[in-house]
């Protein structure tokens, strides 16, 4: 190949040396949905602007079946991993930027701020491990082993690559040998800025393609005796180190999830980087995520739906210029946050504190559908097409042009996005229980589209039961901005229904769950959260207008 692949082929030929016949492969199997996720939000920015996504417990079936096209046997035997506790994954590769905060210094072949660290050794990057470590107070960052980086690849799938097993989509996912020539005007190709193609599942960007990524285990040659719990494999006699994901010089067979390498620690390539771990109990005042679980607690039926203030079945509605209908949520005051003893709570629910709504307000009885988002804006960012659908794929920032222009095209100025705390009181419609239908998680599937029932994808809004007060589609379908963007609890929050805004903060809440989520994100105290100019395909909205 051209000079600069040869720097990475110079650097397998090193690990050669060390452990012996190494592999890279490609193959076609059963094909998975992209779509295959499990709710992972971004969690978390540490001091200097490195974005985490938390990754759930479970197990998955790590390396590749004997049959995958081009495999090479370092990749098996397939075996069974288990991944105890969530995790919090770098959702890009290091930049040179993060690199120079830490280290003062910038190794890297190709220049630039957003694009990946590269030229760095495994030992280099230990450097900065410990470094960074040092700088946010903790000693919980480290390098993902090799079996926590496949699962979070992964994502739940078990094809090729994580959008599939059709290699001719790849192009869209990954920066590799056929499509990353020209960016410098160099024939050979280069590196490109983290975050330009479309990420896995779990919100992943770069798994697959622009640099190899270190992991912290050492070589062997195939999984024989390989740890089952996800923890990294320390023992054996070869010194050298796995580097997984591909490379901007790799073939497309490089790029799959299984796919993996190995170099001595001292190897430094432009065609090699890493991304870093945060174990989960040592994240500072993290912004809440969308609770994920590998598997819902058994429910049990407990309370009945009992009401905190009087509720109507037939409150008053009305419908403005491009179709949006919307319900009159009548004032009252109800218990914001679930208690202590609600299954499968998190303490970003809490303390539950009394709100008054002192002023009534209409709330839309729907999601902002993709044909209302196409009336105002324009045009339609959602992956899942459909007018009736809910719009997806817009950001915080992004609904915030849209109010706007919603205000001037109806001559008014009273659209906005509800509180947190209108939502959940709107959402609840008089109720204490988990759902607004009661705490028997197994009637879900009568209230909304979730990840037991939605087959991976959207579903035009209102086909579900309403609650008590006539919205549809609060728990499920969509996750639903939110005007706050407040803490990780509710100490010191308005109790007077308003929004929670705070100089200091940029994360934007949302609630309901979505298509994707487990039962237990659905519930009506769950909250997320994630930055203002964030994007998902689990993420909408719907809108408050003030009377």
């Amino acid at each position: 190949m051209v000079e600069k692949v040869n720097k990475i082929v110079v650097t397998m030929i090193i690990m050669l040396l060390f452990c012996g016949g190494l592999g890279c492969t490609g193959t076609e199997g059963t094909e998975s949905d992209n779509t295959n996720s499990i709710e992972a939000e971004l969690y978390y920015t540490n001091s200097i602007g490195m974005e985490f996504v938390k990754i759930p417990s479970g197990e998955f079936m790590m390396g590749s079946p004997e049959d995958e096209e081009n495999r090479w046997n370092n990749e098996g035997p397939v075996h069974k991993v288990t991944i105890e506790e969530p995790f919090y994954m770098g959702k890009f590769e290091v930049t040179q930027e993060q690199w120079r905060e830490v280290m003062g210094t910038n190794p890297s072949n190709f220049k630039g701020e957003d694009l990946p660290v590269e030229n760095v050794s495994w030992n280099d990057v230990q450097e900065f491990i410990k470094k960074l470590n040092e700088m946010e107070g903790t000693d919980k960052y480290r390098l993902p082993s090799e079996a926590e980086w496949e699962y979070a690849c992964r994502a739940g799938t078990t094809t090729r690559y994580y959008f599939g097993d059709d290699e001719s989509k790849l192009k869209d996912y990954a920066w590799y040998n056929d499509n990353s020539k020209g960016f410098w005007g160099l024939k050979s190709g280069a590196t490109h800025h983290v975050g330009q193609k479309k990420p896995n599942p779990w919100g992943l960007y770069d798994m697959e393609g622009n640099v190899f990524e270190w992991c912290q285990d050492k070589w062997h040659d195939d999984y024989d005796g390989a740890p089952i719990d996800g923890s990294s494999w320390e023992s054996g006699l070869c010194s050298g180190r796995v580097s997984r994901g591909g490379s901007w010089g790799g073939y497309a067979k490089s790029c799959r999830s299984a796919n993996r390498y190995g170099s001595a620690t001292f190897v430094r390539s432009d065609g090699l980087g890493f991304r870093v771990l945060i174990k989960i109990d040592d994240v500072p005042e993290p912004v809440n995520t969308p609770h994920v679980v590998e598997e819902d607690v058994p429910e049990e039926k407990s309370k009945t739906n009992t009401t905190q203030t009087s509720s109507s079945q037939n409150l008053d509605a009305d419908t403005n210029s491009i179709g949006m209908e919307f319900v009159k949520i009548p004032a009252g005051e109800f218990m914001m946050g679930s208690p202590e003893d609600e299954e499968n709570r998190w303490n970003n629910e809490g303390p539950v504190h009394k709100v008054t709504i002192e002023e009534s307000y209409y709330l839309g009885k729907y999601e902002v559908t993709q044909e209302q988002w196409r009336e105002v804006m324009g045009t339609d960012p959602s992956i899942f097409k459909g007018d009736d659908l809910p719009v997806e794929e817009v950001s915080w920032n992004d609904v915030q042009e849209f109010i706007k222009k919603l205000n001037e095209m109806e001559g008014t100025n009273k659209y906005r996005l509800p509180s947190e705390a209108e939502w959940e009181y709107a959402c609840r419609a008089g109720t204490t229980t988990r759902y607004y239908f009661g705490d028997d998680g197994s009637e879900l599937d009568d209230y909304a589209w979730y990840w037991d029932n939605s087959d991976k994808k959207i579903h035009s809004v209102g086909q579900k039961k309403p609650n008590p007060w006539g919205l549809y589609d609060m728990h499920g379908s969509v996750w639903e901005w939110c005007q706050d963007n407040g803490y990780s609890d509710y100490y010191g929050a308005p109790t007077d229904g308003s929004s929670w805004e705070i100089e200091s903060k940029s994360y934007r809440f949302m609630r309901g769950g979505s298509w994707g989520s487990y039962a237990n994100s659905c519930r009506s105290a769950s909250r997320g959260s994630s930055a203002p100019d964030s994007m998902s395909r689990n993420l909408g909205f719907r809108v408050v207008r003030e009377i």
